[in-house]
């Protein structure tokens, strides 16, 4: 699915009802960017959701976090053994107070080769696949290239 085709498909979904979420890992270029795409999606609510797995790392996001004060509240939650089950503890609370739909936008690395085109990121794939396969989550992926100097 093409960025316009899904931004077409989640406009007939209740505004209302809609929570948008993106995992983040560090504050850097990729985060920022994925995050100021998941603004332009209306919803109800956005939040960046971060699964802690090295203390110094979650710090050094929140002060980050803190000294840019983006539009998005950061959501931290507590490695449960992996990052699908740790982001789908912080989605099963919003689907609990009355949301219909999930919309998770993750951004994907993509590696740029003269000789093969382009290798996806396969790990983030990976977890799209599982988080979608949980009800009520809708996954969008957006491409980011290795390299790009462009700012956000």
């Amino acid at each position: 699915m093409r960025p316009w085709e899904a931004d077409a498909a989640l406009a007939l979904a209740p505004v209302e009802r809609r929570v948008v979420c993106v995992p983040v890992k560090a504050f850097d270029r990729r985060s920022v960017r994925t995050v100021l795409y998941a603004l332009r999606i209306s919803a109800s609510r956005c939040c960046a959701v971060h699964v802690s797995r090295d203390p110094r790392a979650t710090h050094a996001l929140a002060m980050a976090w803190m000294e840019v004060d983006p539009p998005v509240p950061l959501v931290v939650v507590d490695d449960l053994g992996g990052l699908v089950p740790s982001i789908a503890s912080a989605l099963v609370p919003e689907l609990d107070q009355g949301a219909d739909e999930i919309v998770v936008v993750m951004s994907r690395l993509v590696e740029r080769r003269c000789w093969t085109g382009q290798l996806p990121d396969r790990h983030t794939e990976r977890m799209a696949r599982q988080l979608s396969s949980l009800p009520g989550v809708r996954v969008l992926l957006l491409s980011v290239s290795v390299g790009d100097r462009r700012k956000p």
